[in-house]
């Protein structure tokens, strides 16, 4: 990745990468070491730069500028699907 290109700092670049792996502001501001005020501003910044209104408008942007890898956004653990029942069936039949 060659940030020089991006229209972020490098802070911000790495904030929108925190963005797209799904964390808070608050969990941001933990890993970082910085005030979750100041990763609100970092957000707003990188919102108007980029000309978006959502924080998942970042994440995919992020995505395609290649500075997060799908392959390496831990999901969380997806719980399993609920038995039908044969009375839920029937009743949508």
């Amino acid at each position: 990745m060659r940030t020089f290109d991006l229209p972020l700092s490098r802070r911000e670049i790495q904030v929108a990468q925190l963005v797209t792996h799904g964390l808070s502001n608050l969990e941001i501001a933990d890993r970082l070491g910085i005030k979750e005020q100041t990763i609100h501003v970092h957000i707003a910044n990188i919102l108007r730069t980029l000309g978006y209104a959502r924080r998942t408008q970042v994440a995919i942007w992020a995505l395609k500028a290649g500075i997060v890898r799908l392959e390496n956004i831990e999901l969380p653990e997806m719980p399993e699907p609920a038995e039908k029942s044969e009375e839920v069936c029937s009743d949508i039949l």
